[in-house]
């Protein structure tokens, strides 16, 4: 599987959190707080996160102090994308 982390140390009111990394497909990010992740079930987690535009995500409730998030993109090597929008160019070999 292909990923690309992004991590953040809180300051005690990092609640809202802007994309660094490029996705296809919102499933494909999964975020956790101290190494938990939200939504996993029997995590115990407190924490809920939601997609508020492309590019950013809340979580509730404010993650604190010396919380660390990490936002992880998980790309399947099953389900290959490929975006041919942006003059993705083939080598003739």
């Amino acid at each position: 599987m292909q990923s690309s982390i992004q991590r953040m140390v809180s300051d005690g009111t990092l609640q809202f959190i802007d994309l660094a990394i490029e996705y296809i497909d919102k499933v494909n990010v999964k975020v956790s707080v101290d190494d938990v992740p939200i939504g996993a079930p029997g995590s115990g987690t407190p924490y809920t996160y939601e997609w508020i535009t492309d590019t950013r995500i809340k979580i509730t409730p404010v993650v604190p102090l010396a919380g660390i998030v990490v936002l992880r993109r998980v790309t399947p090597t099953l389900k290959m994308y490929h975006v041919y929008d942006d003059g993705a160019t083939f080598s003739i070999c």
